[in-house]
């Protein structure tokens, strides 16, 4: 498409067609003039309902009684259509990078009860564990993502990786709860450069593709869930059968400078520049434009402010299974393996459901029914693993799990690059990761004080209550100004 024909959203159906008849004449025509087009699923063609997306000439002039029902993207000038080499660098990179922070963050979780054996801790202890390996990336992740929108992401991904292989090594060589606790936060300040600069260097990159945004967040996502659900396994094997915890935490780290070095191999070939233009192409918020910043946003309606705090809730549910779900299968009488086998199971399938989720984003016009078939799902599952499940039964309680809460995942992620400019994807990104990070991380210490003062069960029945309550929150998201 020439460069010099944009992108008009309505957002408002039905009023519309009385204010600007001469955009519903032309509606379903396949004219230069006016043509409508499906960014979700199709290059072009009419719509069943077609009053989402349409491409007019430059010369077009918007009534400014309009203004509140569209927005204009105008393609970036001189820029060609990314590369699909350069997009599967990306996704390879990113994709890499991301499964090994996953298993690096989920390193001591599956050994918690190996490692008690030379350093005892209470329950409340090992959810503080969990919550200071988090508390970094409430401050640097904002610095990661603002440096990253300056100065590129893959440095930062390809470092932040590189150094969390230090934090896991130094994890290894703790003989005291105080050494263990230093080295988590270490090995957080080094994962906190992820989120942002990654899932801001896919949406920037994909910012030329955004039909298939939503895919490619979920691939770079399943790096969440598939390292996540590779580091129990890969962790109880090593240590229960050959080497011993500390051995095991050595070995990972060894494994993750490996995963490092393909990742720069991949990202060093990626070029992450984004041309400037008058408008930006990416889909974002109507809002308020603040000059001069690209920004235009209202980060203060109550549909992002519900956004977010649907995200805080998935944040706690995530970081409280990546940390108890071995600890609790293992004091239900499995063995170090068989816990971490099961945990596995929910993460694993999170990853399958995570491409589904991605052609969900894609495809599907307005989230809310997404986030909250996901809350309602996960929080069943949840409610139902604490009251007892053994067995295949317990399995089953696992797939429904896993697959209900990620299928939902590429669809924040597309929710929230909507509020920002392709330029500041790496600091929206960063804002957003900054904010429920902290939720998550607390949600850790207080799982922990439950399980001390109560029961393991009593802590699932708290992340079960979190579920539904991402459902509430979720019912009050607003469908979103690009209908996506």
């Amino acid at each position: 498409m020439a460069s010099s024909w944009y992108l008009v959203e309505l957002q408002v159906s039905v009023p519309i067609f009385g204010m600007y008849p001469k955009i519903q004449k032309n509606l379903c025509s396949q004219k230069r003039d006016t043509l409508v087009l499906n960014v979700q699923s199709s290059r072009s063609g009419c719509l069943d309902n077609p009053i989402r997306y349409i491409y007019a000439p430059e010369k077009v002039e918007m009534e400014s009684k309009m203004k509140s029902h569209q927005h204009i993207i105008r393609p970036s000038k001189g820029v060609a259509d990314v590369s699909n080499t350069t997009l599967a660098l990306v996704l390879i990179g990113t994709l890499t990078a991301h499964t090994a922070e996953h298993i690096f963050a989920m390193s001591l979780a599956p050994l918690i009860v190996l490692v008690q054996k030379d350093i005892p801790m209470t329950l409340t202890q090992i959810g503080i564990l969990s919550t200071s390996q988090v508390v970094p990336n409430v401050v640097l992740g904002m610095i990661y993502g603002i440096l990253a929108d300056k100065y590129g992401s893959k440095f930062f991904i390809i470092g932040g990786a590189g150094l969390s292989s230090l934090g896991v090594y130094l994890t290894a060589r703790a003989t005291t709860y105080s050494s263990l606790l230093i080295a988590q936060v270490l090995l957080g300040i080094a994962l906190s450069a992820y989120h942002p600069t990654g899932f801001g260097m896919v949406t920037r990159v994909f910012s030329k593709r955004p039909e298939a945004l939503g895919r490619g967040l979920s691939i770079q996502g399943m790096g969440g869930a598939g390292g996540s659900g590779i580091a129990p396994l890969l962790m109880a094997a090593l240590a229960e059968w050959y080497v011993g915890w500390r051995r095991a935490l050595e070995g990972v780290a060894m494994i993750g400078l490996g995963a490092t070095l393909l990742a720069a191999v991949t990202l060093l070939f990626v070029d992450e520049t984004i041309e400037p233009s008058r408008e930006d192409p990416l889909p974002k918020a109507v809002g308020t434009q603040r000059k001069g910043s690209g920004w235009n946003i209202s980060l203060l309606t109550t549909s992002f402010v519900m956004l977010l705090l649907f995200a805080f809730t998935r944040a706690a549910v995530f970081r409280n299974a990546m940390y108890f779900f071995p600890y609790y299968f293992e004091n239900l009488g499995y063995t170090v393996f068989v816990a971490a086998a099961f945990t596995s199971v929910f993460f694993g399938i999170g990853a399958i459901f995570q491409v589904f989720g991605g052609v969900l984003a894609d495809k599907v016009a307005s989230k809310r029914g997404i986030f909250l078939g996901s809350s309602v799902l996960s929080g069943i599952a949840c409610l139902v693993l604490a009251l007892g499940g053994r067995g295949a039964w317990l399995m089953v309680i696992l797939v429904v799990f896993g697959g209900s809460f990620f299928v939902a995942i590429p669809s924040m992620s597309v929710s929230v690059s909507q509020h920002a400019p392709t330029k500041s994807q790496g600091t929206i990104f960063a804002l957003y990761f900054a904010i429920i990070s902290l939720f998550g991380a607390l949600s850790s210490t207080v799982f922990g004080m439950i399980g001390d003062k109560w029961s393991l069960q009593m802590g699932l029945m708290f992340v079960a209550s979190l579920c539904f309550l991402g459902a509430l929150f979720a019912n009050r998201i607003q469908k979103s100004p690009m209908g996506r």
